[in-house]
């Protein structure tokens, strides 16, 4: 019986060593190959690029989901997955600038300033909006804490990577940070401590301990000056200014409407709601001389 057993374990030695030295030594000697990247191509569509313009019945070439080649006169290699893209069109990844996606939370609401908060803490891959989103084509965002607050937390640029396991994964690697100051019109919404119209009451029944956490602001008077088919409206132009070293310029404005007491959602409900779009700048924008500092600008 003993005997046997030896033989039988030997024999198992014997077998293992059949199996893994032969791997080993192909490892040793340099022979195990990597993985064969996935392609994939898009043929006869019509492609909207960022610096080579429109490309008609165009073809791209994606290997492991990166751009390899792209023009009319590109050859697919050999086992690439194909797509007929005939009369479709194909554009870059879209890009939201500001953005609520993907988080467990959006506002800090205990205090006014809360800077110390980062929107990286709470981001949640399995955000169902992540995948949503990427369907409808945008593949990276800006992630902004809430305007609950005049100074919010810090602000974390993503790509959407729907199927990750943590929240890190969604990080654009080497992106800016940012922060969000909401000095408009939200954080004066009444509830949570805010005072639409505060008077001097108001103002002296803060506790003194308590004041360097409230900020004043001066309420825009906004005037009616778009007709509508239910009587004018007011309206509220933000512009985005972009510093190029020599001065500013006016990029991507927002425009919002409504009749209520500010733009706010809450103040603009029901037959009050008149909408919001993004305005697009005029082709000659880029041509316009450069605005000067803000400091330099004058009400």
């Amino acid at each position: 019986m003993a005997r046997r057993g030896i033989r039988s374990f030997v024999l198992g030695l014997a077998l293992v060593a059949a199996v893994l030295i032969p791997e080993s030594a192909a490892r040793l000697s340099g022979q195990v190959q990597a993985p064969a990247p996935s392609v994939d191509a898009i043929r006869n569509a019509t492609l909207i690029t960022v610096s080579r313009g429109t490309i008609n019945n165009g073809t791209i070439v994606m290997r492991d989901g990166k751009i390899a080649a792209i023009g009319t006169n590109v050859q697919i290699p050999a086992g690439a997955t194909v797509v007929d893209g005939t009369g479709k069109f194909v554009t870059p990844g879209l890009i939201d600038a500001h953005s609520h996606i993907g988080n467990d939370t959006i506002n800090e609401g205990a205090t006014a300033v809360s800077s110390i908060t980062d929107m990286g803490q709470v981001l949640n891959p399995t955000n169902i909006a992540i995948q949503r989103d990427l369907a409808g084509g945008l593949t990276t965002a800006n992630i902004l804490h809430g305007s609950a607050k005049p100074i919010g937390g810090g602000s974390v640029t993503i790509k959407l990577r729907w199927g990750v396991k943590k929240g890190d994964d969604l990080i654009f690697e080497g992106s800016m940070p940012g922060i969000k100051f909401a000095l408009g019109e939200n954080p004066k919404r009444q509830g949570g401590g805010i005072i639409v119209s505060p008077t001097d009451a108001d103002i002296a029944a803060i506790p003194e301990g308590q004041r360097h956490l409230y900020v004043l602001q001066r309420r825009v008077a906004f005037t009616p000056i778009i007709r509508t088919p239910a009587g004018d409206t007011q309206a509220e132009l933000r512009i985005m200014m972009v510093s190029d070293g020599d001065g500013y310029r006016a990029v991507m404005p927002l425009v919002r409407m409504g009749r209520g007491k500010m733009m706010g959602v809450d103040h603009n409900k029901g037959p009050r709601f008149v909408g919001a779009s993004a305005a697009l700048m005029t082709p000659d924008a880029a041509t316009t001389p450069p605005l000067a500092a803000p400091s330099e600008i004058e009400d």
